[in-house]
């Protein structure tokens, strides 16, 4: 008997609660603001989702997303971008790094298929209320990546209105940040690659205890190449690189 009654007040809660958000539901200006954030929370949350493993992908492949064959070494399962090639009997090797912008770009395009997919629940929020939410066929990304930070921005105009077109409210950008250091692993890759382009070699060791041992930086020797990692002290995200080596 006390389950049958827990069971009919769980029913009567969730009718409660249902109804207060469908029948009670007044379109007015304050309440589509409330769903408006409901919506940009959604939106955001999304882009938080799958927003994170193209930006890890990036890192552990050396700024490509999709790097062309023969420009890559295989190391533990991972494509690692040569951003440096071997220049035949020669010390120094040639520099292949992509610009800041060049991977802004990359992002953009990955994020923008991905998201997509999660537009379809955004019309969910309308279901059962006297509203309707108004949505385009495409969207804009914008990707910038900053020295602590990249924030994914997301231009899509969402319109939500009562069906009596008397209240509307709209929004068209949602950002999302995400505490991942590329900017500023890269510009220590950058360094790196200065050294190897010049001398042919990189002293890591001397460039973290200058660095006030802010970044922690790995070398290995998988004959013939070079791979670096590299991480900063207080975040696990990686960034890593080949530079392509000559053999004997």
């Amino acid at each position: 008997m006390f389950v049958i009654i827990g069971i009919i007040i769980a029913v009567l809660l969730i009718l409660f609660f249902y109804a207060r958000q469908t029948i009670f539901f007044k379109p007015n200006q304050e309440n589509l603001n409330h769903i408006l954030t409901e919506v940009s929370d959604g939106i955001i949350e999304c882009i938080g989702d799958v927003g994170k493993e193209p930006i890890i992908r990036l890192g552990l492949q050396g700024g490509y997303l999709n790097p062309d064959d023969d420009t890559f070494r295989l190391y533990n399962d991972t494509r690692i971008s040569y951003l440096c090639y071997d220049i035949p009997k020669d010390e120094q090797c040639r520099n292949r790094m992509l610009l800041v912008s060049d991977m802004e770009f990359q992002l953009n395009d990955a994020l923008k298929a991905r998201i997509l997919g999660c537009m379809p629940n955004i019309k969910s929020f309308s279901r059962g209320r006297p509203i309707t939410i108004e949505v385009p066929n495409d969207l804009k990304v914008k990707t910038t990546i900053k020295i602590k930070d990249i924030d994914a921005t997301v231009l899509y105009s969402i319109v939500i209105r009562s069906k009596d077109s008397q209240y509307k409210v709209q929004k068209g950008e949602f950002t999302k940040t995400f505490d991942i250091p590329l900017g500023d692993l890269y510009n220590a890759a950058h360094d790196i690659i200065d050294a190897e382009t010049t001398s042919g070699d990189f002293d890591q060791l001397f460039y973290m205890i200058a660095k006030k041992a802010d970044y922690k930086i790995y070398k290995y020797r998988p004959y013939p190449d070079k791979i670096y990692i590299l991480k900063r002290s207080d975040n696990p995200y990686q960034f890593q690189f080949a530079v392509q080596g000559e053999p004997g």
